[in-house]
C-alpha cells in the first residue's frame, strides 16, 4: 500500500517529507517531480496530514491502470511494407478508401518529414526493441520495480502501440527515436505509483538533454487517479507535449469524468476513428471510443498493423482501440517538431496543440450513432500531416537553425 501526495508548491515538498518522517512514516520524493511525494505502507484514508495547508490533494498509489485496447487479432495477411490504412490515411485530406473496398488495405505513404531529431517517450509493458519494423530506433531504458528488473514486453501492448508511433512500415515518425519506460508487469499489474515514477524519468531525461531535442509523451492506459495527473502538469511546464487516449467504454465524457481525458486542458486527448471515417466502434457498440468535449482529435483506431513480439509468433498483428489512435498523434507531433529545439515551456507546448488542431481535417468525419439512437459527439478533427511540407511553421516555437 501507497499513498501519492501532491503538495501546492515545490518549496513545500521537502517540509512536509519532515514532518511526514516525524510521523514516523518513510516518504520518498519521485525522482524529476517537484511537487510530488511517495508514502510506502500508508493508505490514503489512514494518511495523518489530509488537512494539511501543504497538501493539494493525495491518491492511491495501488490504483491500477488499464490499457487502453480492446481487442488484437492476428492476422497473416498484414506483413512488412503494407503497414495498414492509419498512417495513409492521415496524410490525405480525403479518405482514399471510400466505401468501395476496405481491404485489402492498399496506399501509398510518403513524407517529407519522418521526425527525426525528436525524443517520443511511452510509458506502457514495454517494447521489443529488436523487431525489425523499429530499425534500430528504440530503447528501453526504464522499468518499474514491478518489472522484476525484466525489460521484456509483457503483454504485447507496448510494441504495438510503438508501431503507430515510429514504425519503419507502419508509422508515421519513421526516423524519430523511441524511449521506452516499462511500469507494467503481467504478475503484478499496472500500480499509479509505478507510472507516478515513470513520469518523473521522463522529466528527468527532458531536462537533462544535452543534445537539445524536443520530447513527446504517448501513454495509452486509463484509470489514472489525481497523482498522474499532477504529475503530467509538471511535464507540460516543462515543455514536453503530452498525448493520451479518450478510452474505449463507448461513454460521453461530458457526463462522466474518466482519466486522463478529464485533466490538464494542454493534453492532446485523441479519439478513434475507424476505415471509413466514423467513430471507433465494436460491431454491436459494447465498447468504442468515448466522446464529448474532452476529445481533441480523432485517429486511427479500428485494425491497425502492430508489430508483434517474438513469444508470440514474430511479424505483424492487428489491434483495435484508441491505445493505437494516440501513438499515431505522437508520432504527427513529432514530424512537426522536427528542425526544433527542445520545448521548455508550457506555452510552447500550447503553440504545437493549436497548431495540430489547426492542421486537423475537417468536414470528413462522418458522424455515427449508437445503435440506440445516440449521436456520438466528437470534434470534426482527423489527424492530418501534410507530405509536401518539408518544415512544420510553429508560431512561438525556435528552430535549431535560425
Amino acid at each position: 500500500m501507497t499513498t501519492i501526495v501532491v503538495v501546492q508548491r515545490p518549496e513545500q515538498r521537502d517540509p512536509l517529507i519532515k514532518l511526514l518522517e516525524a510521523e514516523g512514516l518513510s516518504p520518498e520524493p519521485f525522482e524529476g517531480l517537484r511537487r510530488m511525494i511517495r508514502v510506502p505502507g500508508v493508505k490514503p484514508e489512514d494518511f495523518p496530514l489530509k488537512q494539511h495547508p501543504y497538501v493539494r490533494n493525495i491518491s492511491d498509489g495501488d490504483r491500477e491502470l488499464k490499457p487502453a485496447a480492446v481487442e488484437t487479432t492476428t492476422v497473416e495477411a498484414i506483413g512488412p511494407g503494407n503497414g495498414g490504412w492509419g498512417p495513409a490515411r492521415l496524410i490525405r485530406r480525403e479518405d482514399p478508401w471510400a466505401e468501395v473496398r476496405p481491404y485489402p488495405m492498399e496506399a501509398d505513404f510518403h513524407c517529407l518529414r519522418d521526425g527525426s531529431g525528436v525524443d517520443i517517450f511511452i510509458i506502457d509493458s514495454g517494447v521489443e526493441i529488436t523487431h525489425p519494423e523499429f530499425e534500430g530506433r528504440a530503447v528501453q531504458n526504464w522499468w518499474s520495480s514491478a518489472s522484476y528488473g525484466s525489460t521484456l514486453d509483457d503483454s504485447g501492448h507496448g510494441t504495438h502501440c510503438s508501431t503507430q508511433a515510429i514504425g519503419g512500415t507502419a508509422g508515421l515518425a519513421r526516423g524519430a527515436r523511441l524511449i521506452s519506460l516499462k511500469f507494467y508487469n503481467s504478475n503484478s499489474g499496472a500500480g499509479e505509483s509505478n507510472a507516478v515514477s515513470a513520469l518523473g524519468n521522463v522529466l528527468s531525461q527532458h531536462n537533462r538533454k544535452k543534445l537539445d531535442r524536443p520530447s513527446v509523451l504517448f501513454f495509452s492506459w486509463s484509470g489514472f487517479g489525481t497523482g498522474i495527473n499532477a504529475a503530467v502538469e509538471e511535464l507540460i511546464d516543462a515543455g514536453v507535449v503530452c498525448c493520451f487516449p479518450a478510452g474505449n467504454d463507448a461513454t460521453d465524457l461530458d457526463t462522466v469524468v474518466v482519466r486522463p481525458a478529464e485533466s490538464d486542458p494542454d493534453n492532446i486527448i485523441c479519439g478513434g476513428l475507424q476505415m471509413r471515417d466514423q467513430a471507433y466502434m465494436t460491431t454491436w457498440n459494447e465498447n468504442g471510443t468515448n466522446w464529448g468535449n474532452p476529445v481533441d482529435i480523432l485517429a486511427p483506431a479500428q485494425s491497425t498493423v502492430g508489430a508483434r513480439r517474438e513469444v508470440d509468433g514474430g511479424g505483424y498483428r492487428l489491434g483495435n482501440g484508441t491505445s493505437y489512435a494516440t501513438p499515431f498523434v505522437a508520432g504527427a507531433v513529432a514530424c512537426m517538431l522536427q528542425g526544433y529545439r527542445r520545448l521548455t515551456t508550457r506555452a510552447e507546448v500550447q503553440a504545437v496543440k493549436a497548431k495540430l488542431l489547426a492542421n486537423a481535417t475537417r468536414g470528413k468525419y462522418r458522424p455515427t450513432r449508437l445503435k440506440n439512437g445516440q449521436l456520438i459527439t466528437l470534434p470534426d478533427r482527423i489527424l492530418y500531416l501534410d507530405p509536401s511540407v518539408p518544415f512544420e511553421v510553429i508560431p512561438g516555437l525556435t528552430p535549431k537553425y535560425i
